[in-house]
């Protein structure tokens, strides 16, 4: 089941439905009437019925604050910690908790009104899954198969030892694993794969348009102090070249050294502003920008001394 078939509305649509049958039980589990009083709803001594799930309003729960969070965390492969009392674990947990419930129809094992697609569930076992690979928890071959979108089959293939390049599993208590580094590997080459950027949107500054490297140059510095990372440390992590190193230890010096042919690239941009914890995509654009602007400028003056001839670079003609 893709992640990207669910949307916002199916999955309020069937998380109704399931919290009515709970409701619902609830009657039977202590008394008629105790499903209305939970719902907010006046008693009716007449009658215990409840709404039907499609006119119940369950946008004040907690547990659909939690599908909703979960659901953008795998959507967008990114966890925005504003506002969030609890980890990540947490939502996840009570989540998985939430849809066992539900695994044999109601908690009292009665049907379910309305539609059942399994929805809640596949998103609460996807963000364990995804949650075990970040924090290298044990990840299994139904975790791999979940955050990658195969079939569990496809997985057991590709640890075929006779491939030329097989995915690598180890064994543990009669359970197979692969270890972090190996699944990110093997993740990295499929399509549409992203590791999750974590970040606080409260306390996230807008990212500029930036007019010159220099101001892109301080932006960068002053980002990576934040986060205490030197541009060694940076470029370990990123696996820069030496001269990409190089280029970007110049422009935040704002030398007369800096080349941009090096970081000539919008994913190399992305991927330090994913480290860097900002909004990659603005970033890896705004930076880009500027970045391929002063190498039409250092080539453009190439030009100029080259035929002896003036020209206008104002920067009004990038805009």
């Amino acid at each position: 089941m893709n992640i990207r078939k669910i949307t916002p509305e199916k999955l309020t649509e069937e998380l109704a439905s399931l919290l009515h049958s709970l409701v619902r039980d609830l009657n039977d589990i202590y008394e008629p009437g105790a499903g209305r009083r939970l719902l907010g709803l006046p008693e009716d001594p007449e009658s215990h019925e409840l709404p039907s799930p499609s006119e119940l309003d369950i946008s004040h729960y907690e547990m659909t604050h939690i599908m909703q969070a979960l659901y953008e965390y795998l959507d967008k492969n990114e966890w925005d910690t504003a506002g969030k009392t609890r980890h990540l674990l947490d939502y996840v947990t009570r989540a998985r908790y939430f849809t066992i419930l539900f695994r044999d129809g109601s908690p009292l094992g009665m049907n379910i009104e309305g539609p059942v697609h399994g929805y809640c569930k596949h998103i609460a076992d996807t963000a364990f899954a995804r949650w075990a690979l970040e924090e290298d928890a044990g990840i299994t071959i139904k975790d791999l198969a979940l955050i990658a979108d195969v079939t569990e089959k496809t997985i057991r293939m590709a640890a075929n030892p006779k491939l030329p390049d097989p995915l690598k599993t180890t064994r543990s208590g009669g359970r197979t694993y692969i270890d972090q580094e190996e699944a990110l590997r093997w993740l990295k080459k499929r399509p549409g794969f992203r590791e999750t950027r974590y970040f606080d949107s409260a306390e996230e500054g807008e990212i500029p348009e930036f007019d010159s490297v220099q101001e892109l140059g301080q932006f960068i510095a002053a980002q990576r102090n934040k986060l205490g990372l030197s541009l060694e440390q940076i470029a370990e992590k990123l696996e820069w070249s030496p001269e990409i190193l190089a280029a970007f230890q110049a422009l935040e010096k704002s030398s007369d050294e800096f080349d941009s042919d090096p970081i000539d690239s919008d994913e190399l941009f992305f991927g330090l502003g994913k480290l860097l914890r900002l909004d990659a995509n603005t970033f890896a654009i705004n930076a880009y920008k500027v970045a391929i602007w002063h190498t039409f400028k250092c080539k453009f003056q190439q030009v100029q001394e080259k035929y002896g001839q003036k020209g206008n670079t104002n920067t009004e003609h990038r805009k």
